[in-house]
C-alpha cells in the first residue's frame, strides 16, 4: 500500500528567544511565549511542482470571529493574523509574506495557505488569480490538537487543507491558471497564542485518503465529538428532512409566479438593472460573466440586488424556486433588513444605485443574509457550500458542506423559516443550516422586521420562481395614521 514518505528537512531548525513546552493528551507542543521567538526551518521543498507540508498545533485560546478596531493594533499592527507557518520572520506581517498559511479573526474567519506576495484582496484574486486556498468558517477549539495537511499541486492549479484528516478547503474548480511566487529560503513559526508540535514535510501532494491515514495514524488522543463536529460542517452527506406546516396564524403577504412583466412591480433592482428579465419559465438574473473585481469601487453595477417594495414584519417564511444555468457566480438571500433603529431604509433614505457587497456588510442597513448558491473563486466550490452571517456585524451564525454541489440545470426549492431567534435554512426540503441567533451577544439584537432581496453577484446567470412570503406576528396592529380617513 502507497504511503506518502516524509522528507528529513524539518531536522534543520533552530529555536530563537524565550519558550516552554507544553503537554497535553498525550502530545508535547513548543509555546513561543514572546512575540520574537519562533523556530526557523532552513529547509523545505515549497518550491517544487507538488508537495504537502503537515503540522501539529494547538491553540490556547478560542478563535472565532472577533471585531478589529484601529486601537487594537498600537503595538501590535497584526493583531488579528495568527501565522502558523511563513517564509517572513514578522510572522504577522501576512501582506510581505510569499508563503503563509494563516488565521485570520474577520468576518469569515479564514485558514488560509498562499503562494503570493500581497493580501488574499484583492492581490490573490486580481487582476489575474493567485495561488491561494482559503477554509472560511474555520473558528477553533482552545487546547485542542488539531493536525493541518497543506497540499499543492501547482501544474494542475490544485491547492488543498486538510484539518484532523478532513478536507476543508479546496481552490477554485473553474480557474484556467493560478500563478505562484517563490517562496523563500526559511520558513518560520511562532506566535504566543499556538503550540507548535509534530512538523513534517512531503515530496509529493498526499491524497486524500492517504491524509486520513496519516492522521490516524499520529493522533494520540482523539476527540470523538470534534470528529463529528468538523465532518459535520465540512464534509456532511446527512441528509436531514425538514418538515413544517403553518396554521393560521401565519398570513401571506406576497404570492407572485414570477413570470408576468406585472410581477417586476413589485420590486427595486439596484446595482445591475439590465440583468432582470421575464421569461416564460420564471424571473432571470443575468449578471455579467467575467471574474469579479476586488477593488471597491463605490459603484460596481455589474453585481445586482432585486429588494421587495413591500416590508415584512415578524416570523418569517420564505420560498422560491431557483435554477443556475452557468457554472459560477453566487446569489444570496438578504432578509428582515432595516435601518439601524429599524427604520424603513428603502422609504425614508436615498435609493442605493450601486450594486457593490458593501450594502449588505458595511453600511446602516441591518439585516440576515444566507448565501445559499456558492461558485465564487473566493469560496469553496468544489462542494455545496451554505453561510448565514448578520450585518453590520460581521457575525457568522452557520457554515455547512454538504458533499455534492448544486446541479444546474436544475429546478431547486428554497425555503428559510425565521422564528424568533431560531433561522432554519433548506434546499429541497434538506436542512443545510438550524441556528440560534441572540439579542444580547454585542450583535444587536435579534432583527425581525424589514424588506427582502435576492442578490446576484457577476458571472450568475439564474431564474427564479413562485416566491411565496409569509409572517406571524405576536402583536396586533390596532391602528395606522398614515390610513386614517
Amino acid at each position: 500500500m502507497y504511503y506518502p514518505q516524509k522528507s528529513e528537512m524539518c531536522r534543520e531548525m533552530e529555536i530563537y528567544g524565550d519558550y516552554r513546552l507544553i503537554q497535553k493528551n498525550g502530545r508535547t507542543g513548543w509555546n513561543g511565549v514572546r512575540m520574537d521567538s519562533y523556530i526557523a526551518l532552513h529547509r523545505h521543498n515549497l518550491n517544487e511542482a507538488q508537495g504537502s507540508i503537515s503540522i501539529w498545533f494547538m491553540t490556547l485560546e478560542e478563535l472565532c470571529t472577533s471585531l478589529r478596531y484601529e486601537n487594537f493594533r498600537m503595538n501590535n499592527p497584526f493583531f488579528d493574523n495568527y501565522a502558523i507557518i511563513s517564509d517572513n520572520r514578522e510572522r504577522g506581517n501576512f501582506h510581505d509574506a510569499v508563503f503563509c498559511i494563516n488565521w485570520d479573526c474577520g468576518w469569515y474567519p479564514q485558514l488560509c495557505a498562499k503562494f503570493f506576495k500581497g493580501n488574499i484582496y484583492p492581490t490573490g484574486y486580481a487582476p489575474e488569480p493567485k495561488a491561494i486556498v482559503a477554509a472560511g468558517h474555520c473558528s477553533l477549539n482552545r487546547e485542542e490538537w488539531y493536525q493541518l495537511v497543506f497540499s499543492w499541486n501547482k501544474p494542475e492549479n490544485r491547492y488543498k487543507l486538510y484539518l484532523n484528516g478532513i478536507l476543508i478547503g479546496c481552490s477554485d474548480c473553474y480557474t484556467q491558471g493560478m500563478k505562484w511566487e517563490k517562496a523563500g529560503e526559511v520558513l518560520y513559526l511562532g506566535n504566543p497564542t499556538l503550540c507548535i508540535s509534530d512538523v513534517a514535510l512531503f515530496k509529493e501532494e498526499i491524497k486524500e485518503e492517504d491524509v486520513q491515514r496519516l492522521f490516524e495514524e499520529e493522533c494520540v488522543t482523539k476527540n470523538e465529538a470534534l470528529q463529528e463536529e468538523l465532518k459535520r460542517t465540512y464534509d456532511d452527506e446527512a441528509v436531514r428532512p425538514f418538515s413544517w406546516t403553518c396554521d393560521s396564524s401565519w398570513e401571506t403577504k406576497l404570492s407572485l409566479p414570477l413570470n408576468r412583466e406585472e410581477d417586476l412591480k413589485h420590486f427595486y433592482v439596484q446595482g445591475a438593472a439590465d440583468s432582470v428579465h421575464i421569461t416564460d419559465e420564471g424571473l432571470l438574473i443575468d449578471t455579467p460573466d467575467h471574474l469579479p473585481r476586488h477593488d471597491n469601487k463605490a459603484v460596481d453595477l455589474d453585481q445586482m440586488y432585486l429588494w421587495t417594495n413591500q416590508s415584512f414584519e415578524g416570523d418569517l417564511y420564505v420560498e422560491f424556486e431557483f435554477k443556475s444555468l452557468r457554472k459560477g457566480g453566487l446569489s444570496l438571500l438578504m432578509f428582515q433588513a432595516s435601518g439601524m433603529q429599524r427604520e424603513d431604509f428603502m422609504r425614508e433614505y436615498p435609493l442605493r444605485t450601486n450594486g457593490a457587497m458593501s450594502t449588505v456588510h458595511s453600511e446602516d442597513v441591518r439585516n440576515y443574509h444566507w448565501e445559499f448558491f456558492r461558485e465564487m473563486n473566493d469560496t469553496r466550490n468544489d462542494v455545496c457550500s451554505q453561510v448565514v452571517l448578520k450585518n453590520p456585524w460581521f457575525r457568522p451564525l452557520g457554515y455547512h458542506c454538504m458533499k455534492k454541489p448544486l446541479e444546474r440545470e436544475v429546478w431547486h426549492t428554497l425555503k428559510l423559516l425565521q422564528r424568533g431567534g431560531r433561522i432554519i435554512c433548506v434546499i429541497d426540503d434538506t436542512v443545510m443550516l438550524d441556528m440560534e441567533d441572540n439579542g444580547f451577544g454585542n450583535n444587536g439584537p435579534v432583527l425581525s422586521a424589514g424588506h427582502l432581496a435576492i442578490r446576484c453577484m457577476v458571472r450568475t446567470k439564474m431564474l427564479f420562481r413562485n416566491l411565496k412570503v409569509m409572517n406571524q406576528t405576536a402583536f396586533e396592529t390596532v391602528y395606522r395614521s398614515w390610513e386614517r380617513e
